[in-house]
C-alpha cells in the first residue's frame, strides 16, 4: 500500500507492514485470560522478528485436532462472536478483496488454522471499546488490535514448507513433569532476550516487569509498554514486550 504522509500510526510494530502468517493454532491460553480458548497466529514480516499475536475467540470455544480447528462445545455449528478479537480479524480479512471468495473457493472455513497459514497480508489496525466486567465501577477502555487491511495472496516459499499445527498445551500433570526437567527451548530464548535488554537498560526492563504484573490482559500490555520511554524506538524491546511465549515478561508476571 501506498505510504501516506498524513496517516497516523499507532505504535505496534506489526501496524502497516506486510507479513505472511507462518504459524497458528487454537489454544487454551491463561496469558491471554482464564480458561480462554485464543487463536494464536504468527506473523513473519517482511523486516524484523516473528511475533505471535494472540485472538481471543469468546466463549465455549474450545482446540480440537491438537490445536489444528476449533470447536464449539455445544457440538452446534456457531459462527465466531464480531465482538472478540478473532471475530474481528475474520471480519477485516473478509474486507480484502479476493480472500473470501478464494478460501470459498478452496472450501476452508474459520475454525481452521489453514484459512490463513502460508497467506500474506498488509496489516493495519482497528480499535475497539471494552470494560473489565469484575470490576462494577469501571470505565469504558479503547484497545487497538492487529487485522489485514489487504489480502496479497499465497506465499510460495510457506506453502511449500507449510508445517502441521503445534500441539495443544498438555494436560497440568504433564506439564509438572515438563517443568521438573528444566526450561524449555521456547523459555531459554525468551530468558536470553530479556537478559539482553536488560544489559542495554536495565530501567526499561523493570518498567515491563511492572507494567506486566498490573495489566489486565496482553493486549493492554502490549499497547502501555509501547508508552515506556525507548520500547517504540527499539526492535529488540518491542520483541520482548509483544511476547507471550513461556518465559517472556508477560507469561513470568503471570506466574
Amino acid at each position: 500500500m501506498a505510504y501516506d504522509p498524513y496517516a497516523l500510526g499507532s505504535g505496534l510494530p506489526l501496524a502497516d507492514t506486510e507479513a505472511v502468517v507462518t504459524a497458528m493454532e487454537f489454544r487454551f491460553d491463561t496469558s491471554y485470560a482464564a480458561d480462554a480458548c485464543v487463536a494464536a497466529i504468527t506473523f513473519q514480516p517482511d523486516e524484523g522478528e516473528e511475533q505471535e499475536q494472540l485472538y481471543s475467540c469468546g466463549k465455549g470455544w474450545e482446540p480440537v485436532d491438537r490445536g489444528a480447528a476449533a470447536a464449539h462445545v455445544s457440538g452446534r455449528d456457531l459462527n465466531f462472536n464480531k465482538n472478540y478479537n478473532y471475530g474481528r480479524f475474520l471480519a477485516a480479512a473478509f474486507e480484502c478483496d479476493g480472500f473470501l471468495d478464494e478460501v470459498r473457493e478452496e472450501g476452508i472455513v474459520p475454525t481452521q488454522v489453514e484459512m490463513f497459514v502460508g497467506k500474506r497480508f498488509h496489516l493495519g489496525t482497528v480499535e475497539y471499546t471494552t470494560r473489565n466486567p469484575s470490576k462494577a465501577d469501571s470505565e469504558d477502555s479503547v484497545k487497538t488490535a492487529i487485522v489485514p487491511v489487504a489480502y496479497l495472496g499465497v506465499d510460495e516459499d510457506e506453502a511449500e514448507d507449510e508445517a502441521p499445527a503445534k500441539k495443544a498445551p498438555a494436560k497440568k500433570a504433564a506439564a509438572k513433569k515438563t517443568a521438573a526437567k528444566g526450561p524449555s527451548a521456547i523459555e531459554k530464548k525468551q530468558i536470553a532476550l530479556i537478559d539482553q535488554l536488560e544489559e542495554e537498560d536495565a530501567d526499561m526492563v523493570a518498567a515491563l516487569r511492572e507494567l506486566a504484573g498490573e495489566s489486565e490482559d496482553h493486549e493492554s500490555f502490549m499497547e502501555a509498554a509501547m508508552d515506556i520511554d525507548g520500547v517504540a524506538d527499539s526492535d529488540l524491546a518491542q520483541q520482548v514486550a509483544m511476547s507471550s511465549k513461556a518465559g517472556s515478561i508477560w507469561a513470568q508476571a503471570q506466574g
